[in-house]
């Protein structure tokens, strides 16, 4: 079976939140936590994981082109609880903090379920960021076994 290669698409997913950031340009993210009411605007929500993005297809690259490559099973591993997580992230934030009418707020139990999903989601983010210093590790390890010279 053919696997997609990690660097690939995360260097395709970096443009592709670029393009939404780009698309949203005037939007903003209204949050409204208890008694304090929050405005993000939406391009920086999309560019910040776009950067991260295109930083690690460069990690993949840059292994691929003067070391051993990264494993890519456990690079699209990566890719996918990555993606996935920021994602649900982003329609967590899109979702719940959309602005409410005061006399319409619904008590506070309806932001603790909201932040128990952003800590799960941020949860599995961190899961993907470890398996990938363990896949760099790996292939460092490998590498350096197999060029003892080195």
């Amino acid at each position: 079976m053919q696997y997609l290669k990690a660097k690939y698409l995360f260097l395709l997913s970096g443009i592709i939140s670029f393009v939404v950031g780009v698309i949203y340009y005037h939007d903003t993210l209204d949050m409204n936590l208890h008694d304090t009411y929050f405005v993000a605007v939406l391009p920086l929500l999309s560019c910040y994981p776009a950067i991260y993005m295109l930083m690690v297809a460069m990690v993949y690259f840059m292994f691929s082109r003067y070391f051993k490559p990264l494993n890519e099973r456990a690079g699209t591993v990566h890719f996918l609880v990555t993606a996935l997580s920021a994602i649900s992230m982003w329609q967590i934030f899109n979702t719940f903090f959309q602005p409410k009418r005061y006399y319409a707020f619904n008590g506070p139990s309806y932001f603790i379920t909201a932040e128990n999903m952003l800590l799960v989601a941020f949860f599995f983010f961190l899961v993907a960021q470890l398996l990938f210093v363990i896949n760099i590790i790996r292939t460092v390890i490998m590498f350096r076994s197999t060029n003892p010279e080195l």
